[in-house]
This record gives C-alpha cells, structure tokens and sequence, in this order.
C-alpha cells in the first residue's frame, strides 16, 4: 500500500512537472537558430551580431487567442566575450506576461575546440 501511494505521488509530481515546462515551449520554438535560447555559453560565439524577431499568432479567428512576440540579440563583446538580451511577451485571454533576459559568455580556446561558460539573469511579471 505505501509503495503505490509514494508510485501515485511521484507519477502526480512528474505529470505536473512536465504540464509546467510545456507551458514555456514557444519560447523556444527557434532554439535550433539560435542556441542563446537555451544555452547562454553559446552567447556571442558565431562572432557576429545577430537579431531575433518573432511574432507568432495562433487561432487567430478567436478572441483571446494567444500571442506571442520575441525579440532578441546575441554578438561579441570583445575578444572572447558575448553579450544577450531578449524581450518577451505573451498574451493569452485576459492572462498577459512579459520577460526580459540578459545573457554573458566567456570564450576559452583550445588548440581543437572552442567552448564557453555562460550566465543569464532575467526580470518576468505577470
């Protein structure tokens, strides 16, 4: 009886984990053009600056249909560091949210590879 219950328990836990992370999927809908999206070492490490816009617009027929626009950058800043940012806001009825990030790196050489360690911060208000 109690292993079906601690079984129960867990299954719950996960299954609402799971609901929770899917809610944030359209963030990264781009993340295969963009890897700041999920990974924030990766900022500045094409050694170009890049722009990111976004806006996406689903069923659109009703009211209250969600929204979403995003809006990010990603370059160097300096040598062998990089710089992010990106603005975010969704709305979904009468539900509205907006997000702001800001990402660094640090690039470190080798002689056969190239990596960097990343640090992001961010601002999100309901």
């Amino acid at each position: 009886m109690k292993i079906r219950n601690t079984v129960l328990t867990c299954t719950l836990v996960l299954a609402t984990w799971a609901t929770m992370l899917a809610q944030e999927a359209g963030t990264f809908t781009h993340y295969h053009l963009n890897p700041v999206l999920l990974n924030p070492g990766a900022t500045g490490f094409e050694e170009q600056h890049e722009f990111l816009f976004n806006y996406r617009n689903k069923w659109a027929a009703f009211d209250g249909a969600p929204r979403t626009f995003t809006m990010l950058y990603n370059g160097p800043a300096g040598e062998r560091q990089g710089i992010g940012g990106q603005l975010l806001t969704k709305r979904i009825g009468k539900w509205r949210s907006f997000q702001a990030t800001a990402s660094y790196a640090y690039r470190f050489q080798a002689d056969q590879f190239d990596f960097g360690i990343g640090l992001s911060t961010g601002f999100q208000q309901l």
